[in-house]
């Protein structure tokens, strides 16, 4: 098989297409978030509201993005650097083969979780973007505060990082790794500490803490319908 004049074997193929599809959704991702905040500082002014202390700051910041996009990276940058095949000590963390006749079927799978990925992960990003309009941050209530509550926010009160969250149940089965999912222990804590950091600064502010009072007796999971 060749891609763009590159003979590839048809694992190397597939492995190809889950570090392609990977890397395009968090390219869209960091690009669409960059912009939008752009835009959020020149309308709705800066962040005036920020975690008090050095650790809470630095957790909702530094640690929460290592966290975040530390394991795709790798994932990505492991692969297509080993030739996009997957090396040994990865191989080792693979998930069970035994539902699978033949590779077609694999492969299948694989494939099937990028598409999932884009229409998932991807679609959410997208409609919180549009919805957060100039409320985006990336932590913190900005000089002109507004409250959310349509779009993913009238299911969830933190759709963004149930996308980050959905990428890496769909990582985990495009490169068919238990990988995504044992970094998800490292990234639950942190995504849970972020949001309580948030969900503070908003209900102190003055303007909001009220309004959004009533909005978590109304929307009472965070991430996860039903679940969390």
């Amino acid at each position: 098989m060749y891609i763009a004049g590159i003979h590839l074997s048809h694992n190397q193929a597939v492995e190809a297409l889950a570090a392609s599809a990977l890397a395009i959704h968090w390219a869209r991702h960091l690009s669409s978030v960059t912009k939008a905040l752009k835009i959020a500082s020149q309308t709705a002014g800066p962040i005036l509201s920020k975690p008090s202390t050095p650790f809470r700051r630095f957790v909702s910041g530094k640690a929460f993005m290592a966290a975040t996009l530390g394991p795709p990276l790798a994932l990505i940058g492991t692969v297509a650097y080993n030739g996009f095949v997957q090396p040994e000590w990865m191989q080792e963390w693979s998930l069970p083969d035994w539902c699978f006749d033949n590779f077609k079927q694999k492969a299948g799978v694989r494939t099937l979780g990028a598409v999932f990925l884009f229409l998932t992960a991807g679609r959410i990003t997208s409609s919180t973007i549009a919805h957060l309009g100039s409320q985006i941050s990336s932590i913190g209530v900005r000089e002109k505060p507004e409250l959310v509550t349509a779009g993913p926010y009238a299911s969830v009160r933190h759709p963004m990082y149930s996308s980050v969250f959905i990428s890496q149940l769909c990582a985990s089965v495009m490169f068919w790794s238990y990988i995504p999912l044992v970094s998800l222990l490292v990234t639950t804590p942190i995504t849970a500490f972020k949001i309580a950091n948030e969900e503070r600064l908003i209900q102190e502010s003055p303007l909001l803490g009220p309004e959004y009072a009533e909005y978590k007796g109304r929307v009472q999971y965070r991430l996860i319908p039903y679940i969390w």
